[in-house]
């Protein structure tokens, strides 16, 4: 490797930490530099709990006795998919990215996704501001912070899993906690950190 290809490659590694390097990020906030969201996206709070209560109140009422802290077999999880499809009219599916070097993103396989619609969550770990995540936070692009400073790690390989699956079973209250996003056959719901957010050339959905 060539000295300015090592730079490079250096400076590409600087970069994307700095995206969950607490000081950088709080530098953002204060001069409150956010992302290139279109102006024409205007959805309320209440919007989003509606439509997140509804998909939630469908799942239930199929899948009321089911242990989440326990590994799903493929037949529930399948009929979880199909139930999740009836009630949106949509399937996404994990694919490898149209954008040049992209990796793998989230596409739709079938059905249509309508405006203003709430498509997928951000699962994972919860942080308070006040914890310590600097060791799951390297080499992991799913750590997700948020502007009232508290921290979502969405990795679901290395040390972040262990510690999702230590504090699941440790949390034995019912509904507060599961295992299944971390599982490969993942429901279309969890799979919101793999959407690409930074694309000049393809919208994301949000």
């Amino acid at each position: 490797m060539s000295v300015k290809s090592f730079a490079r490659h250096i400076r590409a590694r600087l970069t994307n930490y700095c995206w969950r390097f607490a000081p950088a990020v709080y530098a953002k906030l204060v001069r409150q530099d956010r992302r290139a969201i279109p102006t024409t996206i205007d959805i309320s709070s209440e919007e989003i709990d509606s439509q997140l209560r509804a998909t939630l109140e469908a799942l239930a009422s199929k899948f009321s006795t089911i242990d989440f802290r326990k590994p799903l077999t493929v037949e529930l999880r399948d009929h979880a998919s199909d139930q999740l499809e009836k009630h949106l009219g949509f399937k996404l599916v994990r694919k490898p990215s149209t954008i040049d070097h992209g990796g793998r993103g989230i596409l739709v396989e079938r059905g249509r996704i309508p405006p203003r619609t709430v498509v997928s969550l951000y699962p994972g770990t919860i942080y308070d501001p006040w914890d310590s995540i600097l060791l799951q936070s390297i080499g992991n692009q799913f750590v997700l912070r948020c502007r009232d400073g508290v921290i979502v790690d969405g990795s679901d390989v290395r040390l972040s899993r262990r510690v999702h699956r230590s504090c699941c079973h440790r949390d034995l209250a019912p509904a507060v906690s599961d295992l299944t996003w971390l599982e490969v056959g993942l429901i279309a719901k969890g799979r919101k950190r793999f959407l690409n957010e930074n694309s000049r050339s393809t919208l994301s959905i949000f």
